[in-house]
C-alpha cells in the first residue's frame, strides 16, 4: 500500500510538471510489442509435481521458453543478464543464478554465480551451459567458485567477448576470444572520480563491509569513435578512451541530479545504449517501481530527462500476442538489446520474480527468471529523433518511411587548410535510400555568414561521393568550418537529415611570409646575481651570461633555417660564444634573476674567433630544436677568451635579430594532419580528449583572436580537458609533443 501511494504521488507530481517531461507524448513503454510465445502457454501448478511449473497465479499461464528460466524449479533462480550475438548467429546470454535451496534475499548475496546460456532465437529458450569462468587460471581453479552478480556482457572493439561482474565482487572483467570461453580474468575495473566523489563510482559506506568499495550495476558499451562508456548504480557517465579495463573517469554528475523534483535516492539498475544517433539511460527507482528515461547526444554531457519509461503498477508490458498478461511482482534490471546490424533496440530483457522478494523462500514454488520483451526500436528511434529535431527547429522525419539513420553521412575527408580560389577535393561517405541533395558550406568563425559553395546529388546506395569545390575569391583569410549535409531532393536546410563538420583555415597565399626577422621582446644579462637591463648584453666566461626572448607566434610553417645575428657593442673581445636553448620563459628583462633565469638547454650554435667593434656576427642555429609558435628563450654564454659586449635591443640599429626561414606555409598547412594525435569529439560540448602516440608536454586553447583561454602542462599520452567554462565558438587547439613539435587543430564548442 505504501509503495502504491508513492507511485501515485510520483505520477501526480510528474503530470503537473508539463511539457518538459513529454507528458501526453509517447514514452518508451509505448514501443514495447506483444510477446510471441516460443511454445505452448503453460499454467502454474503445485511445485515439483508431474513437472508442473512454479509461480503465483499472476504469472499464469506463461511462456516458459521465453528468456531464461528453470521452469520446474529443479535447481536455479536466474537474474541480471546481457546478450551478445556471436559470429555464428547464436545468442549468448551471460547472467547470474543461485540455487533454489536459497531464499531470494540470501541467494543473490551468498550463492550468486555467473553463468552462460545459449539460444538460436533472441527470445529464447536459453539453455544454461554452466559457469562462465570454470577454467580460470589455466584450468587450475574456478575464480571465487564462480561468484558473480550484476552480470552483463559486450563485445570489445577488438572483437573479444567481455563479461562483467559487480555488486558482490569489486567490479571485474573477464575476456575470451570465443563466446563459449575460456574466459580469462583481466582484473578489477579502474576508475578516476575526477571532480566528483567515489560515491559516483561505487558503494562508499564502510558500515556495510559486504559491499563497501564494490562497484554496482555496472553496464559498459562501446562508443563508435573508440573507447567505452560505463554507467553504474549512480547513473554518472564514466569514460575510458582506450581500454575496457579503464581508467574510467567520471565525466558528469548523476543524470537526475539537476532534476530536483525527481527522487534523488534509491535509484538503481541503469541500462545504457546508443541508438538513433543519441545515447540513452533508463534507471529504476525501486520503491515506486518506476523507470526513468534520459538522453544525451554525446553520452557525456547534457543528459535530458525524457519522462517515465515504465511504471510497473501501471504499464503491463508482459503481454502476449493472444492477449494474456503476466503481472510480475518485481521488475528490475532492464537491459536494452541493440541489433548491431540495424543500430536499433529490438528487445528489452528484465529480471522478474512472481512474489515479493521477501516472500520467496528456499525450496518453495516461487522463483525468478529473465524475460525478453520485443521492442519497436526503429519507430522509437525515429520518434526520439523528431523530438530532438523539434528542439533544433528542424522539420520532422517521416517515421512511416522509417528513414532513421538509413540516410546518413558516415564520414567526410576534406583539407584542413585551403587557398583562396583554389579547387579542392572533398570525399563524402554516405548511405542513401533515395536521391538526396548533398550541400557543402563554408561557415565563418567570425561572422554568422553562411554560403553554400556546392550542391550535388547522391544516388541510392552505400557509396563515396567525390566532389571538387572552389574557394571563393571574396572570402577573407581566417578560420572556417566545413559543413557537409544532406536533405531530401529539392528541400531546404530545415529538412536536414545528416551532417558532418570539420575545421578549415582559408589562406591568402600572397599574405603568407616565407621568412621572418624578429627582434627580442626581452633581453638582459646577469653578472653573478646582479641583473642588468642596459644597451649592452655582456658575456664573460664564468661571470656574465646574457638572455634573449623572442615571440614566435607568427611562425606558422615548418622552420627550414634559423640564424641569430649579434652586433658588437661597446667592448670587443675574443673566444668561443655559445647559443643555447633556454629552458623557460617565465622571465622579463625587468624581473630576471638567478631564480627565474632560464637554464641552458640544447646547444643551438657557436662561433670561435675575434669580435670587433661595429661588426655583426651570425650564428647558425639548430632548427630542429626550435618550435614554431609560442615564446623562445636563448642563453648566450662565453666559454673562453676575452669578455665581449653585444648590443641589446635598446641600441637602435644594432638590435639582435633572429631570422627564421619557413617552407611555404600554405603548402605545409594543407598536409594531412599526422595520425600520431587524435582529438575528439570535434565539435565538442563539455570536454575534449586527446590520444597521442607520443608524450604530450603542453596543451593550449586559444580563441580566434589569439587570446589564451586554457593551458595545461602535462607528461602523458592521453588526457581529458574540461571545456565546461568555454563559451560557444571556434578555438585553436595547440598540442606540443615530447619532441618539441606542435600540432594545431581548429575545434568548435557547440
Amino acid at each position: 500500500m505504501k509503495a502504491l501511494f508513492i507511485t501515485c504521488l510520483l505520477s501526480f507530481l510528474i503530470s503537473t510538471l508539463g511539457g518538459q517531461y513529454l507528458m501526453g507524448q509517447k514514452q518508451i513503454k509505448d514501443f514495447f510489442l506483444p510477446m510471441e510465445p516460443q511454445g505452448s502457454m503453460v499454467e502454474t501448478g503445485t511445485w515439483g509435481i508431474n513437472g508442473q511449473i512454479w509461480g503465483d497465479k499472476n504469472v499464469s499461464p506463461r511462456d516458459i521458453l521465453n528468456g531464461l528460466e528453470d521452469a520446474t524449479e529443479k535447481k536455479w533462480c536466474y537474474w541480471d543478464g546481457g546478450i551478445v550475438k556471436a559470429d555464428d548467429g547464436k545468442y549468448h546470454m551471460y547472467a547470474s543464478r543461485w540455487a533454489q535451496s536459497f531464499a531470494h534475499s540470501t541467494g543473490w548475496k551468498d550463492d550468486s554465480k555467473a553463468i552462460h546460456a545459449v539460444s538460436n532465437n533472441i527470445n529464447g529458450p536459453y539453455i544454461d551451459k554452466g559457469l562462465v569462468y570454470p577454467n580460470w587460471n589455466g584450468g587450475n581453479s574456478n575464480w571465487q567458485n564462480g561468484r558473480g552478480h550484476n552480470i552483463t556482457a559486450l563485445r570489445t572493439h577488438e572483437g573479444k567477448y567481455a563479461v562483467v561482474t559487480s555488486e558482490i565482487t569489486f567490479g571485474e572483467i573477464f575476456l575470451s576470444d570465443s563466446p563459449d570461453g575460456p574466459f580469462e580474468y583481466q582484473g578489477r575495473i579502474t576508475y578516476d572520480p575526477g571532480d566528483y566523489t567515489m560515491g559516483h563510482i561505487r558503494y562508499n559506506n564502510p558500515a556495510d563491509p559486504t559491499i563497501y568499495q564494490h562497484m554496482s550495476n555496472v553496464r559498459i558499451i562501446r562508443r563508435p569513435e573508440g573507447g567505452y562508456l560505463l554507467v553504474a548504480r549512480s547513473t554518472a557517465p564514466m569514460y575510458s578512451p582506450n581500454s575496457i579495463m579503464g581508467p574510467y573517469k567520471v565525466m558528469a554528475d548523476r543524470v537526475f541530479a539537476k532534476y530536483t523534483e525527481l527522487e534523488q535516492g534509491y535509484n538503481e539498475d541503469p541500462t545504457v545504449w546508443r541508438s538513433g544517433g543519441m545515447y540513452h539511460i533508463v534507471y529504476n527507482h525501486w520503491p515506486t517501481a518506476t523507470m526513468h528515461h534520459f538522453t544525451s547526444e554525446d553520452g557525456i554531457s547534457n543528459w535530458t530527462y525524457r519522462g517515465i519509461a515504465l511504471q510497473k503498477e501501471v504499464d503491463k508490458i508482459f503481454k502476449y500476442t493472444d492477449g494474456t498478461i503476466n503481472d510480475w511482482k518485481f521488475v528490475e534490471r532492464p537491459g536494452a538489446v541493440v541489433d548491431e546490424a540495424t543500430g536499433h533496440v529490438t528487445h528489452f530483457m528484465f529480471s522478474v520474480i512472481d512474489v515479493h522478494k521477501g516472500s520467496d523462500g528456499a525450496n518453495d514454488n516461487h522463483a525468478s527468471k529473465i524475460v525478453m520483451v520485443p521492442f519497436d526500436g526503429a519507430a522509437f528511434d525515429c520518434y526520439m529523433q523528431n523530438i530532438i529535431r523539434a528542439e533544433k527547429g528542424l522539420v520532422p522525419i517521416d517515421c512511416d518511411k522509417q528513414q532513421v539513420e538509413a540516410d546518413a553521412i558516415s564520414s567526410i575527408a576534406c583539407p584542413a587548410s585551403v587557398k583562396l580560389k583554389e579547387e579542392v577535393a572533398i570525399s563524402v561517405n554516405y548511405n542513401a535510400t533515395r536521391e538526396l541533395d548533398l550541400n557543402v558550406e563554408l561557415i565563418s568563425a567570425s561572422s554568422s555568414a553562411v554560403e553554400i559553395i556546392s550542391t550535388s546529388t547522391i544516388q541510392i546506395g552505400k557509396a563515396t561521393k567525390n566532389i571538387n569545390v572552389t574557394i571563393p575569391a571574396h572570402y577573407q583569410p581566417g578560420d572556417y568550418l566545413w559543413k557537409v549535409w544532406i536533405a531530401p531532393k529539392g528541400k531546404g536546410k530545415q529538412y536536414l537529415i545528416s551532417e558532418k563538420t570539420k575545421a578549415v583555415t582559408v589562406i591568402d597565399p600572397s599574405l603568407v611570409p616565407s621568412s621572418l626577422s624578429l627582434t627580442p621582446i626581452h633581453d638582459a644579462y646577469l653578472q653573478g646575481t646582479s641583473p642588468y637591463n642596459t644597451n649592452d648584453l655582456r658575456v664573460e666566461a664564468g661571470k656574465r651570461t646574457s638572455y634573449l626572448m623572442f615571440d614566435l607566434s607568427n611562425v606558422r610553417g615548418k622552420i627550414t633555417s634559423a640564424e641569430l645575428t649579434l652586433a658588437v657593442g661597446t667592448d670587443n673581445g675574443s673566444g668561443e660564444v655559445q647559443i643555447h636553448l633556454g629552458n623557460g620563459t617565465s622571465w622579463t628583462e625587468s624581473s630576471i634573476s638567478t631564480s627565474n633565469a632560464p637554464s641552458k638547454g640544447t646547444l643551438l650554435g657557436k662561433l670561435t674567433g675575434n669580435y670587433d667593434l661595429n661588426k655583426t656576427y651570425s650564428f647558425t642555429l639548430d632548427k630542429s630544436a626550435i618550435n614554431a609558435g609560442g615564446k623562445l628563450s636563448l642563453v648566450v654564454t662565453h666559454v673562453s677568451g676575452n669578455d665581449i659586449s653585444f648590443a641589446s635591443k635598446e641600441t637602435v640599429g644594432k638590435e639582435p635579430v633572429l631570422k627564421i626561414e619557413m617552407s611555404d606555409v600554405a603548402t605545409w598547412l594543407t598536409k594531412e594532419k599526422t595520425s600520431m594525435v587524435k582529438v575528439s569529439p570535434n565539435p565538442f560540448n563539455d570536454f575534449i580528449k586527446i590520444n597521442s602516440a607520443e608524450i604530450v608536454k603542453q596543451v593550449l586553447i586559444m580563441d580566434m583572436t589569439g587570446k589564451q583561454m586554457k593551458q595545461m602542462d602535462c607528461n602523458v599520452n592521453d588526457l581529458f580537458i574540461s571545456t565546461v567554462n568555454l563559451p560557444t565558438g571556434m578555438y585553436i587547439l595547440r598540442i606540443q609533443t615530447k619532441d618539441g613539435g606542435w600540432i594545431t587543430e581548429k575545434i568548435i564548442k557547440l
